[in-house]
């Protein structure tokens, strides 16, 4: 398995917000007295870029995503300043953009999508195994948890209501973050991956 970064992006919903754990302070997990750090877009799985031709090409974003119309306007994290910062921070160039889906009760859909290489991988710093493996998607439930101050609960922890896929070749990279889910969904998780993807060709 390919080791991935993961950058989220700012939002807000019920649950555990997402976080760049580089960037800002780590949040409360509810109910659950842990921090998840889920490192995409918004939650959403990104990997290093090498320096290289850069496809100028702008990324497409769908009207509606698996059935999912675009979210309201307060939870699209791609908006927030301080994820813009960051993502120009760490793609430069790059065509690169996000958008949300769904909304609450749930689910939520975080989409980001990249154009760049994939030479350099970073380290694996907040999804955990297993990996499941639907056609060229790999998706998780399992992220790394940080306790907060006086807690003791941390490391690996299965999320039944998070889930993240994501895709990524040498010069694209699709990443789909989905939270106040279920495991049912994940396949609809992988498909929204594919349907992002077959934009960019």
């Amino acid at each position: 398995m390919s080791k991935i970064d993961y950058f989220s992006a700012a939002t807000s919903v019920p649950g555990p917000p997402t976080a760049r754990p580089s960037r800002r302070p780590l949040p409360r997990l509810v109910p659950v007295v842990a921090v998840l750090v889920v490192a995409v877009a918004a939650g959403c799985a990104f990997l290093l870029l090498r320096s290289g031709p850069i496809d100028h090409r702008p990324v497409v974003l769908p009207d509606a995503l698996a059935g999912y119309a675009v979210a309201d306007p307060g939870l699209q994290f791609s908006q927030a300043a301080d994820w813009r910062a960051g993502m120009r921070e760490d793609f430069g160039d790059r065509p690169w953009d996000g958008r949300a889906y769904g909304g609450v009760p749930g689910p939520l859909i975080h989409l980001v999508v990249v154009r760049g290489d994939s030479d350099k991988k970073g380290s694996l710093t907040t999804v955990r195994e297993p990996f499941t493996k639907i056609g060229d998607v790999t998706c998780t439930q399992t992220f790394q948890t940080v306790a907060l101050p006086g807690q003791s609960e941390s490391g690996p922890k299965r999320m039944d209501r998070w889930a993240q896929c994501w895709r990524s070749d040498d010069s694209l990279t699709v990443s789909v973050l989905v939270v106040l889910t279920t495991p049912q969904f994940v396949p609809t998780a992988a498909a929204a991956v594919e349907e992002a993807w077959a934009l960019q060709e």
